[in-house]
């Protein structure tokens, strides 16, 4: 006889989308499919039956939590833009799995939901983190604020988006409507299109170590440790986390912290702490897990 039934979390992005089920406090099933920008809602509805379905082989799905690209508007499930898949424009995806799949669907946006992972990870290592800013700098540079252990998004879904925030020297047009935001200058497509390589094959000339590569690291690092400060000048949190690909090369937290303690308020600089993310690869299939529990 099978056991009871499982949450499914499923972590969706610009090329694959991770899963992960869980029952009990323990990880049963794990898969994944490969996405594109062009995952619109019809194509996204399927990808998700599919692995409700493959992951109902080990015990059936009652609950799905959904980490999307994008804006979401906070408590409803409805998908208001995004920047990374094409075709999305106010969908109900909350209301549409759950038509589709008949299991209960929250949906959040995907750092938030790398946040969550983040907090229970250091919780389950002894090392609680309830107050915090979880930065992903990735393809492009997401945020989420976390008070009081609990992510907290903000009227709009918007609360922690740094990559927002001006860092000045650029007039560039960001997808925002807004210039100078830092994701144009220090995310993986900014670092890409500096060193004329793809955001995909820049962690292979950032390992390199040429010259050219470790200044525009470098750079990038200095750009974001300025917002941070700004961030936490305003905020003044014990701890910012830094996630995602570009966070992962070698030195550039140190160089974050760095910057960010040359230009925060010395008083802000001493009670807070820079350090990479722990919650690993799977941080938000993990996530949309735990948001589908939250209330459970």
């Amino acid at each position: 006889m099978r056991g009871p039934g499982v949450t499914l979390g499923v972590d969706l992005g610009g090329t694959k989308a991770l899963a992960s089920a869980w029952r009990g406090g323990r990880e049963v099933w794990s898969g994944a499919r490969p996405t594109g920008r062009g995952l619109g809602p019809a194509a996204c509805l399927r990808l998700v039956a599919d692995l409700v379905g493959a992951a109902s082989r080990e015990a059936p799905v009652d609950r799905l939590g959904i980490g999307f690209p994008g804006l979401v508007e906070p408590g409803t499930g409805r998908v208001r833009s995004s920047v990374i898949l094409d075709g999305w424009d106010h969908v109900p995806l909350a209301a549409q799995l759950e038509e589709r799949t008949g299991c209960s669907t929250l949906v959040d946006n995907d750092v938030n939901n790398a946040a969550r992972a983040e907090v229970a990870t250091r919780a389950v290592a002894g090392a609680p983190a309830d107050d915090l800013l979880f930065v992903a700098v990735g393809t492009g540079i997401g945020g989420a604020l976390v008070l009081r252990g609990r992510v907290w998004p903000g009227v709009a879904g918007l609360a922690g988006e740094v990559g927002h925030m001006t860092a000045g020297g650029s007039e560039v047009r960001c997808d925002c409507g807004g210039t100078g935001c830092v994701c144009l200058q220090a995310s993986g497509r900014s670092m890409g299109d500096a060193l004329g390589v793809s955001a995909e094959d820049l962690p292979v000339i950032l390992a390199g170590a040429a010259s050219a590569a470790s200044a525009v690291l470098e750079r990038a690092a200095v750009r974001l440790g300025a917002v941070v400060a700004d961030a936490m000048n305003l905020l003044n949190l014990p701890l910012v986390v830094l996630g995602g690909g570009v966070a992962e090369q070698p030195g550039f937290v140190d160089l974050v912290d760095r910057a960010f303690r040359s230009s925060a308020m010395p008083e802000v600089a001493a009670v807070c702490r820079v350090e990479p993310a722990r919650a690993g690869y799977s941080a938000g299939a993990r996530g949309a897990v735990l948001l589908a529990d939250e209330d459970r």
